[in-house]
């Protein structure tokens, strides 16, 4: 996937707040990982495209029931630069 990030500015604390900039050429990818550590990922926070579609998606334990995912309404696979803020 040819991807380009201009900018991800992520803080924690007791809320979770993401700024971005990309540009996607393609329809599938990932885009952003964030794992509690490199050796037992059982939180995590990954940013994605499926179908063109952005993906964000979070897990707080290994409990699968606490993994929450959400998908945006709009394609963004169109070579425009688009940003993000949640």
């Amino acid at each position: 996937m040819l991807l380009y990030i201009r900018q991800v500015l992520c803080a924690l604390d007791c809320r979770f707040a993401l700024r971005m900039s990309f540009q996607a050429l393609q329809s599938d990818g990932l885009i952003l990982t964030m794992l509690s550590s490199e050796t037992d990922a059982d939180q995590y926070f990954v940013v994605y495209l499926r179908g063109g579609r952005l993906v964000a998606s979070m897990a707080s334990s290994s409990d699968s029931t606490a993994t929450r995912s959400l998908t945006s309404r709009y394609r963004y696979d169109d070579a425009n630069w688009w940003q993000v803020r949640r």
